[in-house]
């Protein structure tokens, strides 16, 4: 229970204090970084994420693809952060404490 009450105050506080552009910003500068020394895929692999880019992005992305941010759109956060309520949320206990079910 603390750590669900945890993630869902954490949640709460990320509504009344959005991300700053300037956060926004420094990460985007750091992906940039981590972009221009990542290390050379396999052709196989460079080949199979091409082709995936190539269904989700605009040309001038299917390179860079997931691995960059592009723009600062906290509609987009505002709009995931309405949708992470407990409302709708799916819980999955898991723990070796409790006894198998037969």
């Amino acid at each position: 229970r603390d750590v669900l009450a945890a993630v869902f105050q954490y949640l709460a506080m990320l509504r009344e204090n959005l991300p700053s552009e300037r956060l926004y910003e420094e990460c985007k500068k750091m992906y940039q970084i981590d972009f221009d020394y990542m290390e050379e895929e396999e052709p196989y692999d460079n080949v199979e994420n091409l082709s995936e880019n190539m269904q989700l992005y605009p040309p001038e992305h299917y390179i860079s693809g997931p691995e960059l941010f592009f723009e600062h759109r906290p509609d987009l956060v505002t709009g995931l952060l309405e949708k992470l309520v407990p409302q709708t949320m799916l819980l999955t206990l898991q723990s070796k404490s409790f006894q198998k079910e037969r």
